[in-house]
């Protein structure tokens, strides 16, 4: 022996303690949110990507669960962004599809302002 001791604790990940485990990066949790964030922001301005997006942000998280056992943070939060941004960009693709079967948006906003007068003369102020 050479009068030193040689005792290390170790933490739970085997590793010494002062010496961080190198980072695992989740793949999929990440291309979860980022494809989860990108459907909610084009959901707005073009529907159909919102779904073509929504859809592959499921995926990805379920992908993630799949690969490590357990969901992590990125994955929920790409899985929760994934189903708001498909389940609105279907919401409002139904609604045009809607208002275009009735007559398209000049007969709606008609119909609504037919609507607005006569509540006006039913119910005054």
């Amino acid at each position: 022996m050479n009068g030193y001791q040689n005792d290390f604790s170790l933490n739970n990940n085997g590793y010494p303690y002062g010496i961080v485990p190198p980072t695992r990066y989740n793949t999929f949790a990440t291309l979860s949110l980022i494809a989860g964030i990108l459907s909610i922001v084009f959901m707005c301005c073009c529907t159909y990507l919102g779904v073509l997006l929504g859809v592959p942000a499921i995926v990805f998280a379920c992908l993630d669960r799949t690969k490590n056992g357990t969901m992590g943070g990125l994955a929920i939060a790409g899985l929760v962004c994934g189903i708001v941004g498909a389940v609105l960009s279907i919401a409002l693709i139904v609604f045009a599809l809607v208002i275009e079967a009735n007559g398209g948006t000049e007969a709606y906003l008609q119909r609504l302002e037919e609507m607005l007068e006569s509540m006006e003369e039913n119910y005054p102020s």
